[in-house]
Formats: structure tokens, C-alpha cells, sequence
């Protein structure tokens, strides 16, 4: 299976399955949450609720997010064990 790059506004949807590469170093798989003010110039993506980790798809576009790719895997689900945000990279 391939991975499909993010690269405008309104391709990701609330339970998509994304491989994030950040800034900083390191991939990680998660599934999205939500997507707030999908498909506009304001549109934010959810990874966790509790612990307020999302990314604003404006900045990652123009290269200011801590995220530096994004790839979508469609059809693929995440279990409660390959989801645990309590490993997500902060």
C-alpha cells in the first residue's frame, strides 16, 4: 500500500489513518480525530482532544508547522494498540 501526500487543504478526513513526519525528526502513524473548518484557508487537524495535539494545514503548507509531511493511508484502521497517543512524540 501506498501513501498519499498532503498537500492542500480538504484532503484529510475525521478518521483517516496519516503518517506524520515532523520538523523535528521521526514518523509516527495516528488516526484523525477531527477536522475543524475542513477544506478552508482555517482548517485544523485533531490527532488527540485530551492533549490538544493538532496541526493547522495552513502552516504545514507554507512550511511553519512542526509538521513536515503528511501522508494519508486510505483503508487502513488503527487499533486501540497501534493508537496510543500516550507515545506520541512531544
Amino acid at each position: 500500500m501506498e501513501g498519499q501526500p498532503v498537500t492542500n487543504f480538504g484532503q484529510i478526513k475525521q478518521g483517516d489513518t496519516l503518517v506524520i513526519e515532523r520538523r523535528q525528526g521521526g514518523r509516527f502513524v495516528v488516526q484523525v480525530r477531527q477536522v475543524i473548518a475542513p477544506g478552508t484557508g482555517r482548517e485544523e487537524v485533531v490527532l488527540s482532544i485530551g492533549k490538544n495535539d493538532y496541526f493547522i494545514v495552513s502552516m504545514f503548507i507554507d512550511g511553519t508547522s512542526w509538521v513536515r509531511k503528511v501522508w494519508r493511508l486510505p483503508g487502513v484502521r488503527l487499533t486501540n494498540i497501534t493508537n496510543n497517543m500516550e507515545a506520541f512524540p512531544r
